[in-house]
């Protein structure tokens, strides 16, 4: 079983980078504030996994090579943003790795599993770059957790100068399905297992164990909240229309449907 230790970066602080095409206004820092979060919880449901942040608030600001320099003592560093150009057309996720070449097949598993998720137009790309002399990462993110000993990446969720990735990145139930999906690629690179039962009333003995573990993994019943299934409940008809609904949708995605 293998153990983790990362430190997660929201990109920006405060109201940085939008996109007014859309509605509510997209802001970059407000929607990689939110992804951090719900990473960490995903991460945090694995056996081994320590999750840091580099920021308590929102609205702190940190140089970007301190962000960097927070990673240490980690096994890795992850800084969250979305990209822009001048362009509406393009749409595709972009991830920057070390000039060292530490991470590079982490980066383009990650790339293609955003590509993945959010169905983009473009081809997914990975890069690292380095400074004008030469000698060091020119990003300063990158720059600062290399000081440290730490690879670091850069995570682009597509460009939030085109529209449709703007729109998909404000919903917070898309964000949540890209937290667990970049969740799984670190559990898969770093050979983590999940924790016991998600849920505090099924134990691993009950005989639904393994169905509702199943369920709870593929996205299509969380739960009734504060960690609880409510195995004995009731279920109200807008309840299983819900099921219904998510149970059709993992069949479109397994190719089912």
């Amino acid at each position: 079983m293998g153990t983790l230790k990362i430190c997660i970066d929201a990109g920006h602080y405060g109201n940085y980078n939008n996109n007014t095409h859309v509605k509510p206004t997209y802001w970059e820092s407000r929607m990689a504030w939110k992804l951090h979060l719900m990473q960490k919880e995903e991460l945090e449901k694995y056996e081994g996994v320590t999750v840091i942040l580099t920021r308590a608030d929102v609205e702190k600001d940190l140089a970007v090579v301190d962000r960097g320099k927070k990673a240490k003592g980690c096994d890795i560093f992850i800084s969250d943003h979305s990209n822009s150009c001048d362009t509406e057309s393009v749409d595709r996720p972009v991830v920057i790795y070390p000039v060292s070449g530490l991470c590079e097949p982490l980066a383009a598993k990650l790339a293609a599993k955003i590509r993945e998720v959010m169905q983009t137009k473009d081809p997914e790309r990975i890069y690292s770059r380095w400074n004008s002399a030469h000698n060091a990462d020119y990003y300063g993110v990158i720059r600062g957790a290399a000081s440290v000993g730490v690879p670091g990446l850069i995570v682009e969720h597509s460009f939030h100068s085109n529209n449709r990735s703007a729109k998909w990145l404000q919903s917070t139930a898309n964000l949540r399905t890209l937290a667990e999906a970049e969740a799984a690629v670190l559990a898969e690179e770093y050979g983590l297992v999940k924790k016991g039962s998600p849920f505090s009333d099924v134990p691993e003995d009950r005989w639904s164990y393994d169905a509702i573990c199943r369920c709870y993994d593929a996205g299509i019943m969380k739960g009734t909240g504060n960690g609880k299934f409510s195995p004995k409940g009731n279920v109200t008809r807008e309840q299983l229309a819900v099921v219904a609904a998510k149970l059709m949708d993992y069949a479109d995605k397994k190719g089912g449907g």
